[in-house]
């Protein structure tokens, strides 16, 4: 579900394939199946964010904060986009202090990183 891409190409998006994505990430949200997918959690965030005629069950924040969440408990804090989503999320909000320090935060995953396989 969270690679479905609604774009028809480099400017505009089909509506009703981002409202479909948008219902399909709730159902699993509310399905608890969501729990171990950051990265849907950040899309879903993103739709909440833009979209002006959902009836928010969650802010953008919240759901981007569960994002971070789930990064840390599932994955070892070993991915960096729900850090830097989150930041970019502040960023927009202007909450400029809080988005440095989530992309700070997104700097020290990658900081950690290793790049041997072995």
């Amino acid at each position: 579900v969270n690679t479905i891409n609604p774009k028809l190409d480099g400017r505009t998006e089909d509506v009703n394939l981002g409202r479909l994505q948008q219902d399909l990430l709730w159902l699993l949200f509310d399905a608890s199946h969501l729990d171990k997918y950051p990265m849907a959690l950040v899309t879903l965030a993103e739709y909440e964010e833009f979209d002006d005629d959902t009836k928010r069950r969650l802010s953008a924040e919240e759901i981007l904060n569960l994002a971070v969440k789930s990064s840390l408990i599932h994955y070892e804090n070993a991915l960096v986009y729900p850090h830097t989503s989150y930041g970019s999320y502040l960023y927009r909000q202007s909450k400029y202090k809080g988005a440095v320090q989530r992309w700070k935060d997104g700097a020290q995953v990658l900081k950690n990183y290793s790049y041997s396989k072995g």
